[in-house]
């Protein structure tokens, strides 16, 4: 039986009905709403003296546990950059090995008394003090950071809601699965509010989006109504005048300079009014309309009313620097 799992169970029959409630403050702990002194000081309460020994060690064997799939991760990775370099290895391998030398280095020290290198004692304030106590790292979570979860931190979750259904363990698959989707869905809301902020191209009626930012053309410009659209951006083959259909030939590289520069400049030009760092800026009116014409982004219903509350009241309620 996996550590883990042993541990879990020795947790288990010594809680009993408590199980539950160790498993909501660890929860609360994953979600910031508790801190580290806060859980240890809560989950305590839940057993006797003899029995902290057991609340140690699941923790000890939940951290284990989620480090080694994180390292096995970051080797995996590294594996084909080993496989690049095996072929310079064998190379390495067939050349002769040089004679080793022994050097000694017994003639070139000079005895010296340490002690006249010694720094001198002198009187330093507490405020000096102070300043050279080693400050130690907070634990930092994700939301604080604004960054996506890592692999650690997404195993400990799942494993939280994993404990709570039933279930007895976690495979590595389903949090790689849980990782890629959660990039997904954050791709998918850039991509709905960096659309709506910006101009951009797109093809298949609308489903595949691309060059974000680009400017947008000037439709009371009559060359513009003369952009050159090539077939092969919506299919593989077109139809000719006599009916027969014919392999989309892929334009040069020249070609592709060339329209590029011509929609440039049958393209609108930025407003005045607005300064370069202005239109660079995401503001909460944008995610607010965004969200609100692509109510696919957020799929629950729970999560999107909840979200658009919170734009909703930030947008309304003066912050404390607009009160002084």
């Amino acid at each position: 039986m996996d550590e883990l799992c042993l541990a879990k169970q020795n947790l288990f029959d010594c809680l009993g009905s408590n199980f539950k409630c160790y498993l909501s403050l660890l929860r609360s702990w994953f979600r910031n709403h508790l801190s580290k002194e806060e859980f240890d000081f809560e989950a305590r309460k839940l057993f006797t003296n003899s029995n902290v020994s057991k609340h140690n060690a699941f923790l000890l064997a939940l951290f284990s546990r989620c480090q080694d799939l994180s390292s096995l991760d970051n080797q995996q990775d590294r594996k084909p950059k080993l496989d690049e370099n095996d072929k310079s290895t064998k190379n390495r391998s067939l050349k002769k090995p040089r004679p080793n030398y022994k050097i000694t280095y017994e003639k070139r020290f000079l005895p010296i008394d340490p002690a006249l290198y010694s720094p001198i004692p002198t009187k330093k304030s507490r405020l000096h003090e102070a300043e050279r106590r080693e400050v130690l790292p907070k634990v930092v979570f994700s939301l604080s950071e604004g960054s996506l979860p890592d692999h650690f931190m997404a195993n400990l979750r799942m494993l939280v809601i994993v404990w709570e259904t039933g279930l007895d363990n976690l495979s590595n698959d389903a949090v790689l699965l849980l990782n890629l989707a959660l990039r997904d869905f954050i791709k998918n809301i850039l991509m709905y509010v960096l659309t709506f902020k910006s101009a951009f191209r797109s093809y298949d009626k609308g489903q595949v989006r691309y060059a974000v930012g680009a400017p947008m053309v000037n439709p009371y410009l009559k060359n513009s109504h003369s952009l050159c659209k090539y077939p092969q951006d919506i299919h593989s083959s077109y139809v000719t005048d006599s009916g027969e259909h014919m392999p989309a030939v892929l334009p040069t590289n020249e070609t592709a300079e060339h329209d590029a520069i011509f929609q440039i400049a049958c393209s609108k030009l930025p407003n005045d009014y607005e300064s370069p760092r202005e239109r660079g800026l995401i503001t909460l009116w944008q995610v607010f309309h965004a969200l609100r014409l692509n109510k696919s982004a957020l799929p629950s219903h729970s999560v999107y009313t909840i979200n658009m509350e919170k734009i909703i009241t930030r947008l309304s309620h003066s912050t404390s620097k607009e009160y002084d």
